[in-house]
């Protein structure tokens, strides 16, 4: 039986990192919301069955087909990336990312003072 981890709130962690409010992540994501909706509605005015969007983390294809429909992503070549050196290498980026952060606000500050 597979092992599956808690689920982890990626807009809370995103609005940590970045110092947005996570209230307006979630006004941005309500927005990509409405624009893919947008995009079924004009699929099945021009009697596309298949839709192809970019997301930002990859591609994501709604499929409409009589009553029903199906989803696949396929993310893009950084998520990818990113998620197979997390795999293969346990390479944790988010770490990185912060420890050079942490670096670069330490040795601003030692030039400030001298």
């Amino acid at each position: 039986m597979d092992k599956k981890m808690e689920e982890i709130n990626i807009v809370k962690d995103t609005a940590v990192l970045t110092t947005i409010p996570e209230k307006a992540l979630k006004k941005i994501i309500d927005k990509m919301v409405y624009a893919i909706a947008e995009a079924v509605v004009e699929a099945r005015l021009t009697n596309e069955s298949v839709i192809e969007l970019n997301i930002g983390l990859g591609t994501l294809f709604i499929k409409l087909e009589d009553d029903s429909i199906q989803y696949k992503f396929v993310p893009g070549e950084k998520l990818e990336e990113s998620v197979k050196n997390s795999f293969i290498n346990q390479q944790n980026l988010l770490e990185d990312v912060l420890d050079a952060s942490l670096v670069n606000k330490l040795t601003n500050i030692y030039k400030d003072l001298f």
